[in-house]
Parts: structure tokens; sequence; C-alpha cells
């Protein structure tokens, strides 16, 4: 009889277990991490995304900002997350930077994380507190190398896009800068519109608005054409400053963890597909100065050979310019 019980025992673990492995996908919410404070470009594009495919999927899509070392937190617990599908990570490309910046960051971004697929890009913009002469890149840096001048630069973490962003801009114009971190794209935003700080090499997701609003100046974008975004806000490239080296890409993926099952992936990205084709979001996305990828830049395999080639080259401008993480 106790050899029955086991049996029918095992025999009912098994059916059960089956039958949770046998319910499509999604069965239950899935949570986007941001690895950023609320408020920021990041955060703005998951709630965005995440709101559209819930709708498309059926299930809730539940943004969780885990913010720390520059993004290097919340995307490490995704990396370990369980690669089921229900715990995805949307980045930007300061995920490409944290391998060559944390040397001992526990886990490999371009081993341990799945691009799902790319969401959008645009140039940064440059900007500079209200007050500041920035009409002119030359008047800015004329204000910039004053004598005694220490430029207060602010920016998202250590390591960030935004960080490295305004460390390049500093060595190419030749000012001193006292780099200032925040824990996110939001509140360094929230400091320069307060006048704490000089200037923000910010997203266009969150610059846009705030020169609209006359609460910063813009100096420049770093596409290597103006923005149609900001008419009339030169590109720092055509203008002869930094060349290739200022024509940065801000740009968004959505990630899962390493052995994430392919139909689970295919499921995804085709959700994502459909937000990336809605005109709504296409016109909200063109109004904030940034733009979705083309069809042939959509898939998984695209984002992968992308993001690979993304880490070679931060990876270099790190080391360049001496960058060190907490670690």
């Amino acid at each position: 009889m106790h050899a029955i019980a086991r049996l029918c025992a095992a025999l009912s673990t098994l059916f059960w277990g089956w039958s949770a492995f046998a319910q499509p996908y999604p069965s239950k919410p899935i949570t986007l991490v941001v690895p950023y404070a609320a408020g920021g470009p990041t955060d703005v594009t998951a709630r965005q995304i995440g709101d559209h495919m819930s709708r498309t999927l059926g299930q809730t899509f539940i943004v969780e900002n885990v913010a720390g070392a520059g993004g290097s937190t919340g995307s490490g617990r995704v990396a370990k997350a369980a690669p089921d599908g229900y715990t995805l990570l949307v980045h930007q490309l300061g995920l490409a930077i944290t391998p060559a910046l944390y040397p001992k960051l526990g886990f490999d971004p371009g081993k341990d994380l799945v691009p799902v697929g790319m969401i959008h890009q645009g140039p940064i913009v440059v900007i500079a507190k209200n007050g500041i002469p920035a009409s002119t890149i030359s008047a800015f840096q004329a204000w910039a190398k004053e004598p005694g001048r220490r430029v207060k630069v602010a920016h998202p973490g250590v390591g960030t896009i935004g960080h490295l962003c305004g460390v390049m801009l500093a060595s190419t114009l030749g000012f001193t800068a006292d780099h200032v971190a925040y824990r996110g794209g939001g509140p360094s935003m929230n400091d320069i519109v307060a006048g704490h700080v000089d200037v923000h090499c910010a997203s266009m997701t969150l610059g846009v608005a705030q020169i609209n609003a006359k609460t910063v100046q813009p100096i420049g974008v770093t596409s290597g054409e103006p923005s149609p975004a900001l008419p009339g806000v030169p590109s720092l490239s055509s203008i002869g400053l930094g060349g290739k080296a200022l024509e940065i890409s801000f740009y968004h993926l959505l990630f899962a963890p390493k052995g994430t099952p392919p139909d689970v992936i295919a499921t995804l990205n085709g959700a994502l597909g459909k937000v990336l084709d809605d005109p709504k979001l296409n016109t909200d996305f063109n109004a904030a100065g940034v733009y979705v990828f083309p069809k042939n830049q959509r898939s998984p395999e695209w984002a992968k050979t992308f993001f690979t080639s993304e880490i070679e080259r931060w990876s270099a401008v790190v080391k360049k310019n001496g960058i060190v993480g907490a670690n």
C-alpha cells in the first residue's frame, strides 16, 4: 500500500509539473526591471512598452525600479533570474559599458542576458542650466574655460553614457569638470532644472521636454546631423567637435535571462514588434526625439550582433579615459 501511495504521489507531481510546463506563455504577470530610478528615460520607455505589450499578451507588465552601480544592480538581478520569460530587463547602451567598468560584475551582459529586440534610438542632447552663456558652442566654451572655473557636469551614474559623454565633452572643449553622479536620469535632470549643476548629457526623451519648457538650454546633439525634434540645435560632430567620438546613439533594448526558451523570446519579440508599429506611440517617440529601429533590425539575432559590437566600442572608451567603477 505504501508503494502504491508513493507511486500515486509521484504521478500526481509529474502530472501537475507537466500541466504547469504546458501552460501557454504568458500565464502570469511579467516583471520589467528598470535598473535606474523612476522618472528617467529607461523608466519612461519601460512603462510605454509594458503598457502596450500587456494588452497584446493579455498579462500585466509590472515595472520595478532597481537602481544602483550605474545600472548593474538591476541588470544582475535579471541575469540571475529564472529563464522563464517572467523577469525581463529594459536597458540602454549603458549596459554595454559595464563589462569594462566593473571587472568583478558577477555576470557577463554579453553572455548572461539575451536580447529580445531593439526598442528605439536617438542622440544625446547636451544641455546647460539657464543663465549660462549657451547660445553657441563657442560662447559656452569661453564661459567654461574661464580661469578658475570648474564646471559641474551631472550624470545618471558612474559609467553611464551620460557620464562618458560628459567626460568626452570636457576633454574635447578643454574645460575642467566636476562630474556629479546621480541615481538615474530623472534626479540628474531635476537638479539641472533647479540650477544646482551646470551641464548634463541627457536623453532626448527627457531633454526635449525641458528644452521646450525653457527650463534648460540646448548646446548640441550627438547625432551626425541635427535632430528634427530640436530644429536649430547643432550637431556637435557637424561643427567639428570630437568627430565620430561624439556621435553617440542612445538606444534601448529588451533583454531576457540566458536560457529563456526560443519560443518565449519569439513571443516577446512579436509583441514588441507591435509596439514599434503603433502609429500613436511612434508619434510620441518622434516628438521626444527618438525613433524605432527599421524592421530589418528588430530581430533578436540582429540585436545580439549590435550589442556585442557596442560592448567592444565602449570598452575601448572606458579604458582610454581611465574610468573605473566602484568594485
